[in-house]
């Protein structure tokens, strides 16, 4: 599927007539399409969508040309047979327009108070430090106006409104404060984001302001619902919730990227035509049903790295082997951002099971267990076995065992070859190692670590 909106072309030259055709007539044409235009241009002010023609049941669409509908009668006597509208990949999101203004209608109560204009300019960032204190508005926790984790994002804009006298000099202002967030379901093929509108001030002859709001997303992405719309007093916020659903199939990825657009303006003109302050997320999303053939679509905010974490409360010695070789290990430090693993996909398990045999079983010096102690000894190697840099044959791998002392861990070293060594195999009890496995498997699924990707590995108490 194509994915942003892209130039509608057409051969037909619309100022152009064909011998045989009266002027007048043509004329008449012309009067007839620009009616059409300004009906469409009110519409889409208001938020509604002017209804497109449909083909005969007997007609076929022409095909790779996009979303095609049959024009009227009258463009369809001077040849033109579809009117085709096809949408293209998305580029670099565009930086929110700047001042934008439309007058202010004859009438209206902005008008008999001495406006002839509106604007708004929307401004990334958020709610200034003077107003914070007087009204409570939420804040996205960044320097910047965007902020995100694997597993949520959040931004924050306002909208500078202004009244204008004939003299350009501003009459009336407010400043509405829009923050947006969501948390996705790295296990779930839809997330919702919440808007908040909140007007943060407003001189005494503006009022409140109506806030219409509308997402759109590129992508493999539908929207259960687009729109929200409120009229908002001084102090006061509005929520609306859009949710956000991905149609990708199986053993595919789509990365999707949010948009906006939204008009304000007071109550005290009339509804503003061409006014367009839009915006992306810079938050890209990407979701995907190909992290293993049995996992179920999911989606993450890219641009965060995928973390493993394993408790040392929960799994022991393995834990404690992990976290030894980062900080030990001058070749080894894998699992570090400065030295990341990257995911080997195995869905059935014979390159895991190859590499551990190198690490734990391969000659010239296979693994031989030493604890005395209830649970089984066992062999435990990192880096993991079913990553990229798993599966150095154990002879070259640095041999410890860890051990509880009563109120502390340490390290035994078994076997030493070398400042430079890049591998541990480690004498772990069977249960905790084969939790620690369990934990990295479970963290593959909701981190949605995707074959090849890069992710850290981070040792918790």
């Amino acid at each position: 599927m194509h994915t942003a909106a892209g130039p509608v072309r057409s051969s037909v030259n619309p100022c152009a007539i064909e011998q045989g055709d009266h002027p007048l007539k043509r004329v008449r044409q012309l009067f007839a399409a620009v009616a059409s235009l300004a009906l469409t241009a009110a519409l889409c002010a208001l938020g509604a969508q002017p209804a497109a023609a449909q083909p005969p049941a007997s007609r076929t669409a022409p095909q790779g040309h996009g979303d095609c509908t049959e024009p009227g009668a009258d463009l369809s006597r001077e040849g033109m047979a579809w009117t085709c509208i096809k949408t293209g990949p998305a580029t670099v999101p565009p930086a929110a327009p700047g001042k934008t203004c439309t007058p202010v209608g004859p009438g209206t109560k902005a008008y008999e108070e001495g406006a002839v204009k509106s604007c708004t300019e929307v401004t990334h960032g958020p709610a200034r430090e003077a107003l914070k204190s007087s009204i409570p508005v939420w804040t996205c926790k960044s320097d910047t106006w965007y902020a995100s984790t694997r597993h949520s994002y959040c931004l924050e804009s306002e909208v500078d409104y202004t009244l204008e006298d004939t003299e350009g000099a501003p009459i009336g202002s407010a400043i509405l404060h829009i923050a947006q967030q969501a948390s996705l379901d790295s296990r779930g093929a839809a997330w919702r984001e919440q808007v908040d509108a909140t007007t943060v001030q407003a001189t005494p002859n503006v009022g409140s302001m109506v806030f219409a709001f509308e997402a759109s997303c590129s992508g493999q992405c539908t929207l259960d619902n687009r729109r929200m719309s409120a009229t908002i007093a001084p102090g006061e916020t509005k929520r609306g919730f859009f949710t956000f659903r991905t149609t990708v199939g199986n053993e595919t990825q789509s990365e999707i990227v949010p948009s906006y657009h939204s008009v304000t303006y007071s109550t005290g003109e009339n509804i503003p035509r061409k006014r367009d302050n839009r915006w992306n997320n810079p938050n890209t999303v990407r979701c995907d049903a190909k992290v293993s053939k049995d996992a179920n679509t999911g989606c993450i905010v890219m641009g965060n790295m995928a973390d493993v974490k394993i408790s040392i409360a929960k799994y022991g010695a393995a834990a404690i082997t992990y976290q030894w070789a980062q900080k030990t290990l001058i070749g080894g430090t894998f699992g570090t951002k400065d030295h990341t693993l990257i995911r080997v996909r195995d869905d059935d398990g014979k390159i895991r099971d190859r590499n551990r045999y190198q690490s734990c079983e391969a000659a010239p010096n296979p693994f031989k267990p030493i604890l005395v102690t209830a649970e089984q000894d066992s062999c435990d190697e990192f880096p993991f076995a079913a990553t990229a840099q798993g599966g150095t044959n154990g002879n070259l791998c640095t041999e410890i065992q860890p051990w509880w002392n009563s109120d502390h861990w340490e390290v035994k070293m078994i076997r030493y070859p070398g400042p430079m060594v890049n591998c541990v195999r480690s004498h772990v009890p069977l249960k905790q190692n084969s939790g620690a496995g369990g934990e990295y498997g479970n963290a593959v699924l909701s981190e949605r670590i995707l074959d090849g990707e890069n992710f850290t590995v981070t040792i918790t108490d």
